[in-house]
């Protein structure tokens, strides 16, 4: 018995492939054999077989490809529907447990909704990120907001996808949360510390002057304080500035009525 397997692909939208197998024999064994039924009944049936087992094994290779990564990473994924919503198709366990959560608790408390799922004060700027995103038909989007956990605390996430559609032709969004609350506040005390030493030096009664020295050992100018400009006679800090841009460079003293600038 000769048998011709031929897999016939079709390309579907979004780069997905739909997948047919052909099987044919000679057409005197069909009319010339009485088993013919059972036998090419089981030869179907195995073949079949075979490839489900191929299939499964290849999917559960990806299933711990998948759990590796989500493992190293503070996140979980999510599928949402691409509605006002974005209502929850799908929520891994991982996504839930980031703030607290079993996937049915994560459910009832969200409203069964990634909007749901938002701190209030961020969802206009979450919204407006995601919709600025999907215009002239971009497909991935990425936002950033707060989440109040089970605990009543605030994390931070970084929400980031792509849409595309699912075998029924309806568009889903495929997401991934990601914790980055450490460098959100990292980022905030950055933030506080430059605002206390823009204050200090705005206010105390000396000049102070920064610099940033290269590797060339020259130095360049960062910023002065207004004291610096009133103790050394600049009509502006702009003017400050310049005559100061070269830090590693002593001026003339004729250049400001003889008075001598040095770094």
């Amino acid at each position: 018995m000769r048998r011709e397997d031929r897999p016939i692909g079709q390309r579907m939208e979004e780069g997905a492939e739909r997948a047919h197998t052909h099987c044919s024999n000679p057409y005197q064994e069909m009319v010339g054999d009485e088993k013919y039924p059972d036998k090419i009944g089981k030869q179907s049936y195995e073949h079949i077989q075979e490839q489900l087992s191929s299939l499964e094994e290849e999917i559960r290779q990806r299933n711990r490809q998948l759990e590796v990564i989500m493992s190293s990473i503070e996140g979980g994924l999510k599928i949402s529907n691409d509605d006002d919503t974005y209502s929850f198709a799908f929520v891994s366990k991982e996504a839930a447990a980031l703030f607290g959560y079993t996937v049915e608790e994560f459910m009832e408390e969200t409203g069964g909704s990634a909007v749901g799922n938002v701190y209030p004060p961020d969802l206009p700027k979450a919204l407006a990120d995601c919709a600025e995103a999907f215009q002239d038909g971009s497909l991935a989007y990425s936002t950033r907001y707060r989440v109040r956990c089970k605990d009543g605390s605030l994390k931070w996430v970084m929400d980031s996808g792509k849409k595309s559609k699912d075998v029924d032709g309806r568009w889903m969004v495929n997401s991934l949360y990601l914790d980055i609350t450490r460098s959100e506040e990292d980022a905030q005390r950055l933030r506080e510390q430059t605002e206390l030493l823009t204050s200090i030096y705005a206010t105390v009664p000396c000049g102070i002057i920064r610099f940033v020295r290269h590797r060339d050992r020259s130095f360049s100018l960062i910023s002065l304080s207004k004291a610096v400009i009133a103790l050394m006679g600049y009509d502006s800090i702009e003017s400050g500035k310049g005559d100061w841009s070269d830090a590693g460079r002593r001026r003339h003293p004729s250049a400001h009525g003889g008075r001598c600038h040095s770094a």
